[in-house]
């Protein structure tokens, strides 16, 4: 019954790297569920010989690698994008178009926090970096999207600040 499971496992990981290049999406599935797998058999205690104990090591070595890559990937997408305004053809000389960047427009029950100093502001956007890979790595791209647009203004502030 085991030996299923891990055959399972196995299936997941070589169909996971198959499509690692061309489908981070699919890969990234087949790599959770290979994971889950193994969590299984390691939570319940199921005694595996030495040479399956082996490829389970190996198995979850290489799944937690690959799906660390695959996420650092992500991250690295959201923020290579730019701003949603960049993306939306931002055009500050369209009298219609979004309100100025010095004057963001505060979103409802959204805490306006005033930076006085420049590391009290270093301090917000490394808390905030934290908090857009947190939401990559829970694969809310979303959000890590709006994060990454309000570390780019608190950057832009922050670049003020040094001239």
């Amino acid at each position: 019954m085991e030996e299923k499971r891990i055959n399972k496992c196995l299936k997941s990981y070589l169909i996971a790297k198959k499509y690692y290049d061309t489908d981070t999406n699919k890969s990234f599935e087949y790599f959770k569920q290979c994971i889950k797998i193994l969590n299984e058999i390691k939570e319940n205690n199921i005694k595996v010989d030495d040479s399956l104990a082996l490829i389970i090591d190996e198995t979850e070595t290489e799944c937690s690698k690959y799906l660390t890559s695959t996420i650092k990937k992500s991250i690295d997408q959201v923020i290579a994008q730019g701003s949603v305004l960049d993306v939306k053809g931002y055009d500050p000389s369209n009298p219609y178009a979004t309100q100025d960047e010095a004057q963001p427009l505060p979103l409802a029950a959204e805490e306006q926090t005033e930076y006085q100093t420049i590391p009290q502001l270093e301090k917000a956007i490394a808390k905030i970096k934290k908090e857009m890979d947190k939401a990559a790595k829970d694969l809310d791209f979303m959000e890590a999207a709006r994060l990454r647009d309000v570390m780019f203004g608190m950057k832009n502030q922050l670049e003020k600040m040094n001239n």
